[in-house]
């Protein structure tokens, strides 16, 4: 007998946005190499809900974007604007350009716990040396975006 609840896309978002909701902690797989070499294809990453004031540059976060995918990227910018919304940038450490900039109603969660999978070891991304590093690599990934769009003008950036 076959068990399996075949989900769109538009329901698979919904559920994961629920449970979060509720305050459980989702393990999910990472697929892709957008963030390589921070996170390998395979490795398990814990997403909790988190409120988008308490995000900082460098937070792993996953979101929906425009075309109804789930995203795994670094959050290299987080911008306030005069009235209050917020708006945030994101993009894969491998990757050449940022992704759009959205809304926090496109975000899921964060990534608190990496758990690589060729070791049996945990990366605890909450603790202040795990802070401190996303940071940085937040700040190199916009650097290599400034000189991308040195090289290369009319690519969007949030400044």
């Amino acid at each position: 007998m076959n068990n399996q609840i075949m989900l769109s896309k538009q329901q698979k978002n919904s559920l994961i946005k629920e449970l979060l909701k509720t305050g459980v902690m989702l393990r999910i797989q990472v697929t892709g190499f957008s963030m390589e070499p921070f996170l390998s294809n395979g490795d398990i990453v814990k997403i909790q809900k988190v409120r988008p004031d308490a995000l900082m540059p460098g937070d792993l976060v996953f979101f929906i974007n425009r075309q109804e995918r789930l995203i795994l990227h670094r959050l290299i910018k987080k911008k306030k604007a005069a009235n209050g919304t917020i708006r945030l940038q994101t993009k894969g450490d491998a990757l050449a350009c940022c992704d759009e900039i959205f809304k926090p109603d496109h975000l899921i969660g964060k990534v608190c716990m990496i758990e690589k999978k060729n070791s049996a070891g945990q990366i605890n991304l909450e603790s202040l040396q795990s802070r401190i590093i996303s940071y940085f690599f937040a700040l190199f990934q916009r650097l290599k975006i400034n000189i991308l769009v040195f090289k290369k003008p009319g690519l969007h950036v949030m400044r």
